[in-house]
């Protein structure tokens, strides 16, 4: 039932093909460290947490490591298998996992959360942002945490929701660099963003943008994000 859903999903499609460049970004970046270190200030063992587009588990598995109940919800068969990857490095062995996308799974299913985590995902589903962050609100949970590059959401975002209220916007520059192992990757993987073959010429001004340093070939990159929180009235 799911796959017929995925066929016709542009963005489980993408995710699927996007998974080698997302496993070699996260490979060599802390840009996660800034979700993480606030995360690890608010829950307790025992939360009830969701993670929408979760990933190779970057924050889910040391959430889970905490004690906390963790449920991740991630609709490509690749990133799924980055995160049981990872889960197995971190020797964490029981993992509740919804490869269902967020645009299919019914409201009611998820209620009484302590806390939904949404970094980095809402903007890249098929359903508009501004749905599926209502959708979030909808759960009822008592905490919602949302993280996403300003430029992704400029002007979709309300500060006050119903029964919700903001306790925290954090405005920051995160390192967005990647690491490649050689030339011809870095080349394959603008050849990915760009869907097409780059020319010799191409190919030169790629090479000089790139600094060679700790046996790495790094384009370097800073974006700015906003991290927002919103408790429950009630």
């Amino acid at each position: 039932m799911y796959l017929e859903n995925y066929a016709i999903s542009p963005a489980v499609t993408f995710w699927e093909r996007y998974a080698k460049w997302y496993d070699l970004w996260i490979k060599h970046n802390t840009f996660h460290n800034h979700v993480l270190e606030f995360l690890y200030k608010i829950v307790e063992p025992d939360f009830k947490v969701i993670d929408i587009g979760a990933g190779n588990g970057v924050l889910a598995l040391p959430l889970i490591s905490l004690g906390c109940d963790v449920t991740i919800i991630e609709p490509s068969d690749k990133m799924r298998d980055l995160l049981f990857q990872e889960a197995q490095k971190r020797q964490v062995h029981t993992l509740n996992v919804d490869p269902r996308r967020w645009e299919d799974i019914p409201i009611l299913t998820y209620q009484n959360y302590d806390l939904v985590i949404a970094c980095n995902s809402l903007h890249l589903m098929d359903m508009p942002f501004e749905m599926a962050l209502n959708k979030v609100f909808s759960l009822g949970a008592k905490c919602i945490l949302l993280v996403s590059e300003l430029k992704d959401v400029k002007g979709k975002i309300k500060l006050s929701y119903e029964k919700y209220s903001l306790n925290l916007l954090r405005v920051f520059y995160a390192d967005t660099s990647y690491a490649y192992h050689s030339l011809n990757e870095a080349y394959e993987h603008y050849e990915f963003r760009i869907a097409r073959s780059l020319s010799d010429f191409e190919k030169n001004q790629v090479k000089r943008n790139l600094v060679f340093y700790n046996d790495h070939f790094w384009s370097k990159s800073n974006d700015l994000f906003g991290m927002y929180v919103w408790y429950r009235k009630f």
